[in-house]
Parts: structure tokens; sequence; C-alpha cells
């Protein structure tokens, strides 16, 4: 992957990308973050076909002002979450080819970008998808999510149920609350939350 490539490079101010073969990278997220003096960046010729992550890729480009991502092929992306976020001085983005059949995790994509006067999402595919995320709170109870075995010896069944309600939350990056009396389980729950998740960052 590319993830975070760049990402801090905040005295750089331009990057020359033609040769990069991007053919079978899966993650370009925080490519770029942070790099708030970068004013000139084509990423035009970037091939996304396999690309699954986006997350931050522009996080905190204060300077940029034109930035075309028009053939970016986003078929397999699942999270663009701040992808533009702090563009300060972004003027558009043209997103009308995005497909977002995919995608599950959008939050903050445009946060702080100032200088837009319109944007143009209609291509993106949010209704069916938000239909699908309230099925899938609703009927936590009965989703997939599985408890290690090791863990399942010792929870209860109301505690297996808080944790499906933590994965749910989870799978669409919500927050959410657990609301038990004093001594039910939320930190078993919460152990057996972590424990699941596969990140290579620290969860606590």
């Amino acid at each position: 992957g590319m993830a975070a490539m760049f990402c801090g490079c905040s005295s750089m101010e331009s990057l020359e990308l033609s040769s990069f073969d991007t053919e079978n990278v899966t993650d370009m997220g925080y490519m770029f973050q942070g790099c708030r003096n970068l004013s000139g960046l084509d990423v035009s010729g970037f091939n996304t076909e396999s690309v699954t992550s986006m997350s931050c890729m522009f996080n905190g480009c204060e300077r940029l002002e034109n930035l075309d991502v028009s053939g970016f092929d986003t078929s397999n992306v699942t999270d663009m979450g701040n992808m533009f976020s702090g563009c300060n001085n972004l003027n558009r983005v043209d997103v009308r080819s995005f497909d977002t059949s995919n995608v599950t995790f959008m939050n903050g994509m445009f946060r702080y970008c100032n200088s837009f006067t319109s944007i143009d999402l209609s291509s993106f595919e949010i209704e069916d998808k938000l239909g699908s995320i309230l099925s899938d709170l609703k009927d936590y109870k009965e989703s997939d999510f599985k408890v290690n075995e090791e863990l399942s010896r010792i929870m209860r069944p109301y505690q297996i149920e808080a944790f499906k309600w933590l994965k749910t939350l989870n799978k669409y990056n919500l927050g959410g609350v657990l609301a038990d009396d004093m001594g039910l389980g939320k930190t078993l729950e919460t152990i057996a939350l972590l424990d699941s998740v596969e990140s290579s960052f620290p969860s606590i």
C-alpha cells in the first residue's frame, strides 16, 4: 500500500508523481495527510481500481486549490472518511464519477472545505446505504459476529448481545453507549470488542 506515504511532509510545496504505478495499490489512506504547504498535486494518472481505503487521503492539504480526482475508480473503496477534510482553499472537487456502492464510512469527507460554494453528490448511493445501516442497527442481535472461543465460555448471553451491538456500531464507524448498570460486564464486553478488531493502531 501507499498509506501515509507522504503524511506530515508539511514543508513540501510540490510533488512529481507521474511515474507512479498504482495498479496494485490497495491502501491510499493518509497518503498526503498534513502536507499543508502542498500547492501543486497531480493525481489524475492514478489507477485506483484496487484501492479500498482513501481515508484522510488529502486531509489537511490546506493550500491545494485544484485537485483532479474525476478519473478515480472508487468501485472497491470502503472508507472515504475525512478524505478532503481541512482542504481549506480547495475551490471545487469533481466527485460525480465516484462509485460509493461499497463505501461504509464517509464521516467528515468534506469537513472544513471552506472554499466550496457547491458540490454535486447526485451519484452517491446514500439512501440505500442509510437503509442498510438502520436495518443492521435494528437487528443487531441476529448478526453473525462471534466472540472468540475463550471469552464465549465466560460471557453471558446479554453480554454477547452487547458485544454484537458494539460490533455493529464499529462496522459503520459509529459511536454508541453501553448503558448497563454497574457490575454487569461492560469491561468484558469492551475487551471482547477490542479482541475482535484487526488494527495496526493502539486500541486504547
